[in-house]
């Protein structure tokens, strides 16, 4: 009899999870309401809470009530929120609402009134469901997510790569998008797309981009943005397909990192940016569900501060096949156009997956000639001839130029990469991190008039023996001591974090000597005072009003 009642309970519990996997997500994220928001004055469809009617006379009223539908929360509709935002829950005012801490980075300003449901919270498990539904588009048919992933993942069987949540930018200087987190079986790969709506209220410039992805799990994490006419191409929410035939490459990063460009440059985002963000995650777990998500913060400054707009681009070389024989075998790729107008590169990079061994890039002339190295991917920060720190797929260096190095589009590149697979197939170009790929990056601009150059910022602001500031912080005063400057009329500028100036003045054509810098109407807080002679930066540093 104990025999038999043991297999009985094991049916039922086949029989349940048979069912939920049957059941569409959505279904199971309406289940939630009825069981918790719709009792007698919360969202029930007598008298509803906030003209929110979660009960309905069917589940698809219910679902028409929700989906792209502006919340009655005048502060939610100002932010840009929808009851539910398909591809993004954290414009969604419901999960939002239903939260309750699951999403460190959520945090109801007070006038979205109190978290719900009243009287109690859902489980952690129940949030998540409504989460990963409305990031895998929010749709009302299908099932979009492994339900035993997130029941294992919060009952001590999961990871977390990210343990500290980065701070969002200020307001005034950038904003923070949130991609996931999706759940990854252990020992699994996946690699997803997501269309993102900046919803922009104007263009901008973005001059820096922040990217945590954790550590060890990420394979690579890419913005795209869709061209212009394109952007409406992809529906919302995570997605397999890719859209790079009608997309625009912005940057890629295999790790948690910054990228910051030069002063004076800056990538270019109209108003109606939409993104398409590139997730690859691998679980290097035989045991445990990895959770995987992105942060990235979006800083930018104000329309027409760049001189220079920053391009991005990639030479791709699909035609590689690598035989799993443990011998080196070497390719090699032209990366140029017709053109014969002039880029100036800012960064090569250069991306291969495991059996990469090496790469090098070098110049090439409008004949097709290969010329000096300006690559090598086995040396430290990229540079040809420097320290040997052997060839890391996982890490490539980037090499930076400052100046930035000139090359004409007729003239290009040649790129040159090095296999060796000693795995159990045969490999060629593909998506995956068992296929292979080689490509090479490159960060441009059409010109380089109006560009700083990060290493000769730092090296003035703190060559303070020809130049020094006395009180540094201060109020209303302060005075500048310098010796040993340029001959010929100077003039003293003051910019805000921004890049904006805030205060210019002619300080004469004295080579040494002392200024008295009165400053009035200006805010506490930290600016870049220069010092130009005609056009060129001469001198530069920190001040600091109280």
């Amino acid at each position: 009899m104990k025999k038999l009642s043991i297999i009985f309970i094991l049916m039922q519990s086949l029989l349940v999870l048979n069912y939920t996997k049957a059941q569409s997500t959505y279904s199971l994220v309406y289940d939630i309401f009825q069981t918790s928001c719709t009792f007698s004055s919360c969202h029930d469809n007598a008298i509803p809470a906030g003209s929110l009617d979660l009960q309905g006379s069917s589940s698809s009223e219910v679902y028409g009530n929700l989906v792209n539908q502006n919340p009655t929360n005048s502060f939610a509709v100002s932010k840009g929120y929808k009851l539910v935002y398909p591809g993004d829950p954290y414009r969604s005012f419901l999960f939002r609402k239903c939260n309750n801490g699951l999403a460190g980075d959520v945090q109801l300003d007070a006038s979205e009134g109190t978290n719900m449901p009243q009287g109690g919270t859902l489980r952690d498990e129940e949030i998540e469901l409504i989460r990963q539904w409305i990031l895998h588009g929010a749709t009302e048919s299908g099932s979009v997510i492994d339900t035993n992933l997130i029941y294992d993942f919060y009952n001590g069987n999961g990871i977390q790569p990210i343990t500290e949540i980065p701070p969002k930018p200020d307001s005034s200087e950038g904003f923070q998008i949130h991609v996931g987190p999706f759940f990854l079986d252990k020992s699994d790969e996946i690699e997803y797309f997501s269309r993102y709506d900046l919803d922009l209220d104007s263009d901008i410039e973005v001059n820096r981009l922040d990217v945590e992805m954790g550590t060890q799990y990420s394979h690579h994490f890419i913005i795209f943005k869709y061209a212009d006419g394109y952007e409406n191409q992809k529906g919302d929410g995570l997605r397999l397909d890719n859209a790079h035939y009608y997309t625009e490459f912005v940057v890629a990063l295999q790790k948690s990192d910054s990228v910051i460009l030069p002063r004076g440059t800056a990538f270019s985002w109209p108003q109606s940016t939409v993104l398409d963000l590139n997730s690859h995650f691998i679980n290097y777990s035989s045991t445990k569900v990895l959770a995987c998500e992105t942060y990235v913060n979006v800083y930018t400054q104000k329309i027409g501060l760049a001189s220079q707009i920053m391009k991005t681009d990639l030479g791709v070389n699909t035609n590689i096949w690598i035989p799993n024989d443990g011998t080196d075998y070497d390719f090699s790729a032209d990366y140029y156009l017709g053109s014969s107008s002039y880029l100036y590169i800012w960064q090569l990079s250069s991306h291969t997956h495991q059996w990469g061994q090496d790469y090098h890039i070098y110049e090439r002339s409008a004949a097709g000639v290969k010329g000096e190295e300006v690559f090598d991917a086995s040396r430290i920060d990229g540079i040809p001839g420097g320290t040997f720190i052997g060839y890391d797929y996982q890490h490539p260096p980037t090499r930076f130029f400052e100046p930035f190095l000139q090359s004409k589009w007729n003239e290009g590149f040649v790129h040159e990469a090095t296999f060796n697979n000693t795995g159990s197939k045969s490999v060629g170009f593909g998506d995956t991190s068992e296929d292979e790929m080689m490509i090479m990056l490159v960060m441009y601009t059409d010109d380089t008039a109006g560009v700083w150059y990060t290493s000769t910022e730092k090296d003035e602001i703190i060559d303070i023996s020809k130049l020094t500031v006395y009180p540094n912080p201060f109020t209303a005063s302060t005075t500048i001591q310098f010796d040993n400057l340029p001959v010929g009329d100077k003039t003293l500028n003051l910019y805000n974090l921004l890049g904006e100036e805030v205060f210019s003045e002619f300080i004469g054509n004295e080579t040494s000597g002392t200024h008295l810098l009165r400053i009035r109407d200006l805010k506490p807080g930290v600016f870049v005072f220069k010092i130009f002679d005609n056009t060129n930066c001469i001198k530069s540093g920190k001040l600091i009003i109280k």
